[in-house]
């Protein structure tokens, strides 16, 4: 191999791990692109432009992957409200290991502050359909993810949970990807879930569906 081969291997290298390296470090303004991201979910009616904004800052927030894990991780177990943990907890559904959705599913199971948050939003038939329609100013977001597949995994994960309120988050969650496996889901749902609430909410998710 000559010296000139070796060298452009060599400067190869250099500027790929340093791609690599300044891609392993969040921007400095990833902090504030979580407040600014998190308050835009917690509020009760968007504009349009609060929308189109919401939109490109998710496209940059989510832009992050491996190295946006760790602040989502501390984020998410930190939460104290359902935007703040609705944002962490969805990146780490997008770019998370199934270690990562455990820990998601294992903290809704037995975090009080969690616990208390679910309840609000879906503790209820009504409360679980109400918020359904108040978030529908949201979706709009979910399209500007870079892909939903571990989103769905995870959602799967969470409607088999042991516990009946973490089954109810991934109904309703569920419910902005709802494709076939989920109508399958809401199906046994209606017929096994021994939680009158789950069976309640499934049941009238299918007869509105038709």
């Amino acid at each position: 191999m000559t010296v000139k081969i070796k060298c452009g291997i060599g400067a190869f290298l250099v500027v790929f791990l340093a791609a690599n390296s300044a891609c392993a470090v969040l921007p400095g303004n990833y902090p504030a692109m979580f407040s600014e991201l998190s308050a835009l979910m917690d509020s009760d009616e968007l504009d349009p432009g609060q929308l189109m904004r919401g939109g490109w800052l998710t496209t940059r927030y989510f832009s992050a992957a491996a190295e946006g894990l760790e602040f989502n991780r501390s984020r998410f177990a930190a939460a104290q409200t359902a935007g703040s943990a609705g944002l962490s907890g969805l990146f780490l559904a997008v770019h998370g290991t199934q270690m990562h959705h455990q820990f998601v599913c294992k903290t809704l199971e037995t975090d009080k502050t969690k616990r208390i948050l679910m309840s609000r939003i879906f503790g209820t038939e009504k409360a679980f359909f109400q918020s359904l329609e108040n978030g529908e100013q949201l979706s709009p977001l979910l399209e500007a993810l870079p892909s939903t597949d571990r989103l769905r995994q995870l959602l799967r994960m969470l409607i088999q949970s042991k516990d009946p309120l973490t089954r109810r988050a991934g109904l309703f969650w569920g419910y902005w990807l709802r494709d076939e496996d989920y109508w399958k889901s809401a199906r046994e749902m209606t017929a096994r879930d021994p939680d009158p609430v789950n069976r309640a909410c499934a049941l009238r998710l299918i007869q509105d569906s038709r």
